[in-house]
């Protein structure tokens, strides 16, 4: 919970959204500042789960009906998105740095511009009453991610990587 995974956008955001409950997890500096916040802004709807390791997180990310990545800081291919689509989860992403690469806006979630509470608050609202097209986004999320992230595949395309590398290693000398 630092000053980059904007955090404090996430907060604010949620004061314009009812009917759903925030869940965040991970420790940080900003942690007491955050729980603060939430308490002084009533927003009851905010838990804190603290450190929750892969085996603890995962099925909580499966369950959630979306994830939200509100980053405000150049991530080059988010952890975060990755296993969100994996499980199936649409992810609603800051626009900044790899992570439009990862979250095709209103195919595998949305997408809004970093450190900004109200576009992130509309999305947030969006996806709470369109639930056809979270359940849709996240099955497209899961493929996308059995297609890219295969083994095999992944295999292959760093494989072609090192191969082109070489390649133009030997010809510069």
């Amino acid at each position: 919970l630092s000053a980059v995974k904007g955090v404090r956008t996430l907060l604010r955001a949620m004061l314009q959204v009812n009917g759903s409950h925030l869940y965040i997890a991970g420790r940080g500096d900003l942690e007491e500042e955050l729980q603060t916040f939430t308490q002084e802004n009533g927003l009851d709807n905010v838990s804190f789960l603290g450190h929750l390791d892969a085996g603890e997180l995962f099925p909580l990310v499966q369950k959630a009906a979306f994830s939200i990545v509100p980053s405000e800081w150049y991530e080059n291919y988010s952890m975060s998105v990755i296993e969100s689509l994996a499980g199936g989860t649409p992810v609603i992403g800051a626009q900044i740095g790899g992570i439009p690469e990862q979250v095709k806006d209103g195919w595998n979630g949305l997408l809004f511009k970093p450190g900004n509470a109200d576009e992130l608050a509309r999305k947030i609202n969006y996806m709470l009453s369109h639930p056809e097209q979270v359940k849709m986004m996240g099955n497209n999320g899961r493929a996308q991610v059995e297609r890219i992230n295969e083994p095999s595949r992944h295999y292959h395309d760093t494989m072609a990587i090192y191969r082109s590398l070489l390649a133009d290693n030997g010809r510069s000398h």
